[in-house]
């Protein structure tokens, strides 16, 4: 699987390696709405099991 981000290379097999985590998009509608205006892509046109690489957010994004 590949980051949904249009470019974006980052293949989730390859993810150990780089250590680049993958995120789901989330279903909660108005965060959903969000990721999706910033990813530029619109709900139809979701893959299967959409992600997102860790490379697409910045460290204060990113909680552990």
């Amino acid at each position: 699987m590949s980051c949904l981000f249009p470019k974006c290379e980052c293949k989730k097999h390859h993810s150990s390696v780089s250590n680049i985590h993958f995120f789901k998009i989330p279903t909660i509608p108005y965060i959903r709405k969000e990721w999706l205006k910033v990813c530029n892509i619109e709900d139809d046109d979701l893959p299967g099991e959409p992600l997102v690489c860790s490379l697409h957010f910045s460290r204060q994004d990113l909680k552990k």
